[in-house]
């Protein structure tokens, strides 16, 4: 193949090169053709132009004696002959004075001038004698250059007599041929210099040549101007020639062709049989090639990429072919389903890449605590499946309890020393299912239940979790439906200055009222939500709601101060939490400083740098920050001053006790002094009673939020409310 494309490439190169000689050649051929014609057409213009002057001159020398010679009587007639009869229509005869000239015969050109305009004539002198033979005077005859010009042009020539004169030119009969009068008006010198040869015009479409007339007087220099239409020159011959050169060319390069045709099919034959053994070599390889593809490809669709263990659809495979075999042998089969816990915060806190190390070594760990012929699947992030193949009731508890155990050891990467905690579920073949989807099913929700519990714990599927499965799912459509149907409402509870006893702002609580069971409170369906991502769904929609709403009552003159909506962590850290805040304030047209976010300080502590730097950002658009149950998610200082908040919450398992508790009452102090030293407001919630009123008014904590003031109230009775107290004031 290679030599067939040296072929190609070498012929190629050799197509242009005589195709560019030939180009080359033809166009000299022809062009040298040309300048022959148009040289002889030149050479003929002039050389039939000039006889035709010099036989006029001898034809008017012999009208001028015979004018001379004729009787006087005689002369008017032939005269009109002559002008009638002859070439020269415009011919004047005149005498000059006997006295000035003496008898003498001549023919000669000049040229006279009249108003710029230029007149070349040829003039013939004869002695005149009278009847008697005297003397009388000389006989001067004179033709008109333009009436012979205009006889030359009947014959398909032009000539014009173009006169020299003090560096200016002149033409003596620019009337006739305006074509050729605009080619000689815009004509360089120097090109006109060389109409001696010929020149070709090619925008007029005309030949012109040129020649000096002799014999003139000294006014100046005349040359004539003869002109050809270049449709009327014969060029058959070189159309012939062109004829002949292509005809050569495509013989040529049919020979060529055929010549390199048979130099590759030579040279394909010879690269055939030199390459055929290397081709099947190639073509083994590529078939070991292809296998090993083939092998990668099925590894990748059977296997977890991170870990090597089998992922999900192999665990199918595999697992309906254990079960229809357990079936036939009579044998039991167990599956272990396993929840890495609080994983996403393994990855927020160390990293992702520690994260897959981890994951890693897990699955190395769970290798070793299986037998032969039992399988280990990857079946999603955190997730994991055992599946003991041949199992009794004291082996798949054995091997869970291996399992935690083994799993209790600290992971140590990077230099760091990781501990971990799984939520396990089982479920055991023919009890709990009898196929692979119900078996997987049912040892999740066995998972679910164990998680709940509480970690490194296993729970066994029994039929009544098939109820609580069912009852999440009902859960999570009705959660939607609410959402869509905006059955979730907030509710306003307000923030009570407890000194001057006006509102500071309010906070929106959630509340979801359904049409069958009226209002429910969220202690019922947030947790729920927090473990799915419909709490991102909830915090946008509380976020737009209570704008509104507050919106509409400052449009009323209502005074409300700021209102307060809790963020979730999952909110807070989507990645688009930012761009998505300034849409909803733009959309709405909400001025930041009425809103407040609150967040848990057991969530800001998950990953405190990722919080500062969102919750900053939150601050630069001039959204105010609040600390929610403040002092249960015990927060390092050094971070805690470095939060971009504005307010401290201090929770209400806290208030509850006081002022008779000592423990809460030294709890309390803290928290209003650290936030005193670290120039934060405080406010408490949760507060019922006068006594506990009291006490934290007396410590410098004046911002009450609870039901000593109100419990949280619908948006129209919050209204009647912040009116009353606006009234109040």
């Amino acid at each position: 193949m290679a030599n067939g494309l040296r072929t190609t490439v070498v012929g190629g190169i050799l197509l242009s090169i005589v195709g560019s000689i030939g180009y080359i050649y033809s166009s000299r051929v022809v062009d040298g053709l040309k300048d022959s014609i148009y040289l002889q057409t030149a050479r003929k213009l002039s050389s039939n132009f000039e006889d035709s002057i010099e036989t006029k001159k001898k034809e008017l020398a012999v009208a001028t004696t015979i004018m001379a010679q004729s009787p006087s009587q005689n002369r008017d007639r032939v005269s009109l002959s002559l002008k009638k009869y002859s070439l020269f229509e415009n011919i004047n005869f005149s005498y000059l004075p006997k006295i000035t000239v003496k008898p003498h015969k001549s023919i000669r050109s000049t040229i006279t001038f009249y108003k710029d305009r230029p007149y070349v004539t040829i003039t013939a002198v004869a002695p005149a004698y009278d009847a008697k033979g005297r003397y009388i005077s000389n006989l001067v005859t004179k033709a008109d250059f333009d009436a012979f010009a205009f006889h030359f042009d009947t014959k398909g020539y032009s000539a014009i007599a173009v006169v020299d004169k003090n560096k200016s030119r002149y033409l003596s009969n620019p009337f006739y041929f305006s074509n050729l009068v605009e080619t000689i008006n815009t004509m360089p010198r120097k090109k006109m210099a060389n109409l001696e040869r010929y020149v070709v015009d090619e925008k007029s479409g005309l030949l012109l040549s040129a020649f000096e007339l002799n014999n003139i007087n000294s006014v100046g220099r005349v040359k004539i101007i003869l002109a050809k239409d270049l449709r009327d020159i014969d060029l058959s011959i070189v159309d012939k020639e062109i004829e002949r050169i292509v005809l050569i060319a495509v013989l040529l390069f049919l020979l060529l062709m055929l010549l390199l045709y048979k130099v590759f099919i030579t040279n394909y034959s010879k690269s055939v049989a030199d390459n055929y053994e290397e081709l099947l070599e190639d073509l083994a390889e590529k078939d070991l090639e292809i296998q090993r593809q083939a092998d990668v490809i099925k590894f990748i669709a059977m296997n977890d990429p991170l870990t090597g263990l089998d992922n999900k659809v192999s665990l199918v495979n595999k697992l309906d072919n254990i079960i229809s075999n357990a079936k036939i042998n009579e044998y039991q089969v167990g599956i272990v389903f396993l929840d890495l816990d609080k994983f996403k915060k393994i990855n927020d806190v160390y990293g992702h890449d520690i994260g897959d190390l981890l994951l890693q070594k897990v699955a190395d760990r769970l290798k070793e605590c299986i037998h032969k012929n039992d399988i280990v699947a990857r079946i999603s992030g955190d997730e994991f499946v055992v599946v003991e193949t041949k199992m009794t009731d004291y082996s798949n508890t054995n091997l869970i309890e291996k399992i935690i155990f083994i799993m209790k050891k600290p992971f140590y990467i990077k230099n760091k020393d990781i501990h971990i905690t799984f939520s396990i579920g089982r479920s055991i073949l023919g009890q709990d299912g009898n196929d692979v989807d119900s078996l997987l099913k049912n040892a999740e929700t066995a998972m679910y239940i164990s998680k709940d519990i509480g970690p490194n714990n296993y729970v066994s599927y029994d039929a009544s979790m098939g109820k609580m499965s069912q009852k999440r799912l009902e859960l999570d459509k009705n959660i939607r439906s609410a959402l869509k149907n905006q059955e979730l409402v907030p509710y306003y509870q307000p923030k009570i200055n407890a000194v001057t006893n006006e509102v500071v702002g309010l906070e929106a609580l959630i509340r979801w009222r359904d049409a069958k069971k009226g209002i429910i409170y969220p202690s019922e369906f947030i947790p729920f939500c927090e473990e799915s991502d419909l709490i991102i769904d909830i915090d946008r929609y509380m976020l737009i709601h209570s704008m509104r709403q507050l919106l509409m009552w400052h449009k009323e003159g209502v005074k409300t101060g700021k209102v307060s909506v809790n963020i979730s962590t999952k909110k807070l850290e989507k990645g688009d939490f930012i761009a998505e805040l300034k849409q909803i304030l733009l959309s709405e047209n909400f001025d930041p400083a009425y809103l407040e976010v609150e967040i848990l300080e057991s969530q800001v502590m998950n990953n405190p740098k990722r919080s500062i730097e969102i919750l900053r950002q939150v601050k630069e658009l001039g959204i105010s920050i609040a600390i929610d149950d403040f002092g249960t998610g015990y927060s390092s200082l050094s971070y805690l001053k470095e939060l971009p908040v504005d307010k401290i919450k201090i929770d209400r398992s806290f208030i509850i006790d006081l002022p008779y508790n000592k423990d809460a009452v030294s709890i309390v102090r803290t928290i209003i002094a650290l936030a005193k030293n670290l120039h934060l407001e405080t406010i408490a919630e949760g507060v019922e009673t006068k006594e506990q009123l009291d006490f934290l008014i007396k410590e410098g904590c004046v911002n009450i939020q609870g039901y000593y003031f109100s419990k949280p109230l619908s948006a129209m009775i919050c209204k009647d409310f912040l009116l009353s107290k606006n009234d109040e004031r």
